[in-house]
This record gives structure tokens, C-alpha cells and sequence, in this order.
């Protein structure tokens, strides 16, 4: 990561540019802007789906690679935009208490 500018315009290292702002998640090590108490945004999305979906009580595999596929995303700080919003909240806390079913027709419900 290269947030610092030199006088050129150049992109430099956050130690040549004199930042001294923790730019590394304290849960994955990721060099990444700190989201949310010193985690990355992908690290609080993970923890956030988990905490919606809950894949391991009881244990499903589908909801498990649910959180991975959404917590990997390219742009983790617009799923957390997206989730947060009433109706896919609404939708993923549904899910985790399993009263949606993981099917095209749930989801269409």
C-alpha cells in the first residue's frame, strides 16, 4: 500500500511520507485502512456475517462459504454498505436463524 505522495506525486510508503497511522488490521495483519477497532473492513464484514448468519450453530457448510464468498469480495467496505441496509439485514438475520431457507424460492419470499 502506497497512500503517501512525494513532492513529484509520486506514490510512497506510508514511512517515506511520514504517516505514522497503524495501516495493518490487528486481526488478519492485512496492510489495510483499519475499518472498525483496528480491523479491516473484511475482517468486520466476516465478523459481522458470522454473527448474522451463524454457520457453525449448527454447523452448515453453505453458510460458511456464503460469509467466505462476501467477506472476499474485491470492495468488502460495499457488501458492509449493503448489509447493513434494512432489507438484506432483515434477509441474512433471517437465514441465520433458519427460517429462510437457502433456496431460490426463500430468497424469493
Amino acid at each position: 500500500m502506497l497512500p503517501g505522495r512525494s513532492p513529484d506525486g509520486e506514490h510512497i510508503c506510508p514511512d517515506c511520507a511520514g504517516i505514522t497511522t497503524l495501516l495493518v488490521c490487528d486481526r488478519c495483519g492485512a496492510e489495510a485502512e483499519r475499518f472498525r477497532n483496528g480491523a479491516c473492513a473484511r475482517c468486520v464484514v466476516r465478523e459481522d456475517l458470522e454473527s448474522m448468519l451463524k454457520p457453525n450453530a449448527p454447523p452448515d457448510l453453505r453458510l460458511k462459504r456464503l460469509v467466505g464468498i462476501l467477506a472476499d469480495a474485491g470492495r468488502p467496505e460495499s457488501i458492509y454498505t449493503w448489509m447493513n441496509k434494512t432489507a438484506p439485514k432483515e434477509l441474512l438475520t433471517q437465514i441465520g436463524q433458519r427460517t429462510v431457507p437457502l433456496t431460490h424460492e426463500g430468497f424469493d419470499n
